[in-house]
């Protein structure tokens, strides 16, 4: 699914359990906050610069890759049930309390990783301390290394990840 240019308007875009497979591609759709594609056979989802979505529901997809720090405005995330490696570095966010006029990823509440081949996704450390980060799952990624989460285990977040307490 691709070339939709002409959805400008759109604020709210739910194609989920629709069978799609494939790359789904979103152009010029700046005023797109809100993007479910739940239960397809997607294996890669490219959004313009100009998507500043607030929510994101693209689970149980085939993904193996999705830059989720590009998204800036982000509050909520699934990425869960996918066969994602990579989601980019969190720890590069812009939220490390540097400018105190705007940090930028700080707005990313809830982020539902399970279920995929994810290894690291990089210190969420800034994102829960500067910013908003409450629910963060990690459950059913194999071998994944819950220190490069720069989190105490005390921290709720930690705590309900699916990282182990030691």
């Amino acid at each position: 699914m691709s070339n939709n240019n002409s959805f400008t308007a759109l604020e709210r875009l739910d194609l989920s359990n629709n069978n799609l497979s494939g790359d789904l591609d979103l152009w010029n759709n700046n005023k797109l906050f809100n993007l479910n594609v739940e239960n397809n056979k997607l294996t890669r989802v490219t959004l313009s610069a100009d998507v500043k979505p607030l929510e994101l529901n693209l689970s149980r997809n085939q993904l193996s890759e999705f830059n989720i720090s590009s998204y800036e405005d982000l509050i909520s995330a699934d990425l869960s049930d996918n066969n994602l490696t990579s989601i980019g570095d969190l720890s590069k966010s812009n939220c490390n309390g540097d400018d105190d006029d705007y940090y930028g990823d700080c707005y990313l509440t809830e982020l539902f990783l399970d279920n995929n081949k994810l290894k690291t996704i990089g210190s969420v450390s800034d994102l829960v301390t500067n910013g908003n980060l409450q629910k963060l799952s990690l459950r059913g990624n194999t071998g994944f290394q819950c220190s490069s989460l720069g989190l105490s285990t005390e921290k709720d977040v930690y705590k309900n990840s699916g990282c182990p307490l030691k």
